[in-house]
């Protein structure tokens, strides 16, 4: 019987769309070593063979180029300390290269400028761009769709591409409790850069406590990324817990891996130790958990995945689908010794 993707997928534990990229050594994955060895290893075990990509159907020759307008609320400066939307804008690139469609970035700047033979496929929008932005790529009369983020417009008829986000606060808090965590809290720092929400992925953290013992709101600080960082959250809500005398919490929930190392400089301030004194768990699972002293816990939101599947969704209206689409893609979670337990990951 042929082995598939899915199989290999269940054995490891991992989502099918990773296996798919790993196996097709996709440079843009972000994923442990020992996690990228264990698929290999059973893809050899249950002697998977990947189906032969049938050779491309002869086609008159293109007479114009396609193109994709990218809509990015981050510079190339401000992206490079963002992994995540790296993340995202190489999974579009990506597939525009597949297809050999030019990806042109608007310039708030700059007027968008079609070279000769050009035509405009669709846009699409990283991140919490100006309205006026928004509003010359919609003068454009083109499908629109947004990456990690709700259409904004839902009148609008666009499509977008978010992940299980609520789904994956819940798992990482329960993962937390089954470890013996008695006092969870969360740490959400917002960038209102690149958030369509400016109460983050924190907001599904009190809902969560409350149907499990309670919600106390001095186990939570949301606050603007330009405000605060990681360390100085902790500071400040150890300080005000000790003040109430109230404990420390057991557990930690930073809603970026990068809140999640700032954290952990936090907890060493104050002389406590991961996981022995509190456990830490982090999401994104950039290259900066595997890092970090003991490594971090993580949420996989497959970034590279989220650029993919908004630019097929644009090639999709592009070529006539009418009725607005939202796309939900799932997140994994990375276990590693800063939850407390042996790294699967």
């Amino acid at each position: 019987m042929k082995v598939t993707l899915k199989e290999i997928a269940t054995r490891v534990g991992v989502a099918e769309s990773t296996v798919s990229r790993v196996l097709s050594k996709e440079p843009t994955l972000s994923i442990s070593d020992e996690r990228r060895r264990a698929i290999l290893e059973t893809a050899e075990e249950l002697n998977y063979v990947r189906p032969k990509r049938a050779p491309p159907a002869r086609t008159k020759r293109k007479t114009e180029t396609e193109v994709v307008v990218l809509c990015h609320a981050l510079t190339a400066d401000e992206e490079l300390s963002r992994p995540f939307y790296v993340g995202v804008r190489k999974g579009i690139e990506a597939a525009a290269l597949e297809r050999d469609v030019r990806i042109l970035r608007a310039d708030p700047s700059v007027p968008l400028a079609f070279r000769s033979g050009e035509r405009a496929l669709g846009v699409i929008v990283i991140g919490v761009v100006p309205d006026d932005v928004l509003s010359t790529a919609r003068a454009l009369d083109l499908p629109v769709v947004f990456a990690d983020q709700p259409a904004r417009d839902p009148e609008a008829g666009d499509d977008s591409v978010v992940t299980d986000v609520d789904l994956a606060v819940g798992r990482a808090l329960d993962l937390l409790k089954s470890q013996g965590c008695s006092r969870l809290a969360c740490v959400d720092l917002v960038d209102v850069q690149t958030s369509a929400s400016t109460v983050g992925r924190g907001r599904f953290f009190k809902p969560w406590s409350m149907d499990n013992g309670g919600f106390d709101a001095d186990y939570l600080i949301i606050q603007s990324r330009d405000q605060i960082n990681g360390r100085q959250a902790i500071s400040r809500m150890f300080e005000k817990l000790r003040e109430q005398g109230k404990p420390l919490p057991d557990g930690l929930l930073a809603t970026t891996d990068l809140v999640a190392a700032e954290a952990y400089q936090g907890i060493a301030a104050e002389g406590l130790s991961i996981p022995d004194d509190i456990r830490v768990v982090g999401m994104g699972d950039n290259s900066i958990a595997q890092l970090l002293t003991p490594p971090l816990a993580s949420v996989e939101i497959p970034a590279g995945d989220i650029g993919r599947t908004a630019f097929d969704l644009v090639i999709e209206r592009s070529s006539g689908r009418r009725v607005a689409k939202t796309v939900t893609l799932h997140t994994t979670f990375v276990a590693r010794e800063s939850l407390g337990i042996g790294g699967t990951g």
